[in-house]
């Protein structure tokens, strides 16, 4: 029994490393049958409860640095003398975030990984005034 213990605690560790960013994601990945045992077993019981507590605040430190930048953006463009509305924002032709990414990436739901999200981060560090995409034909 103290190979299956070591083996868990192996694979549980070694996928809070690779996923920072959700660490109950370690769990998650175990075969209930398996999490079952961890919990009956006293001896390990610390280590899963580690592993069980949400990651610490991380939407609302992503809430907070993508409103930082979302401000930043608008100062810099207000010293140029142009008021940036959101809607100029989300409709701008430089990224390609559409507004139901726009507001899942203020709110801190869109991941950092999104494409939608690197575009419109690369975009609000940028110095270009936002330009409205040109309409499509019907």
């Amino acid at each position: 029994m103290a190979k299956r213990h070591d083996w868990l605690v192996e694979v549980a560790l070694e996928a809070a490393r690779r996923r920072e960013r959700e660490v109950g994601w370690a769990l998650r990945q175990l075969p209930p049958e398996l999490r079952n045992f961890l919990f009956d077993d006293g001896s390990i019981g610390g280590v899963v409860a580690i592993f069980e507590q949400p990651a610490v605040d991380q939407p609302r430190g992503r809430t907070k640095r993508r409103e930082a930048m979302l401000e930043a953006f608008k100062k810099r463009m207000a010293a140029r003398g142009e008021n940036v509305s959101n809607k100029q924002i989300y409709e701008a032709a430089q990224h390609s975030a559409r507004k139901p990414d726009f507001y899942a990436w203020l709110k801190g739901k869109l991941p950092d990984e999104a494409s939608a999200t690197k575009s419109l981060e690369r975009f609000l560090s940028g110095d270009q005034p936002p330009e409205p995409r040109k309409k499509r034909r019907k």
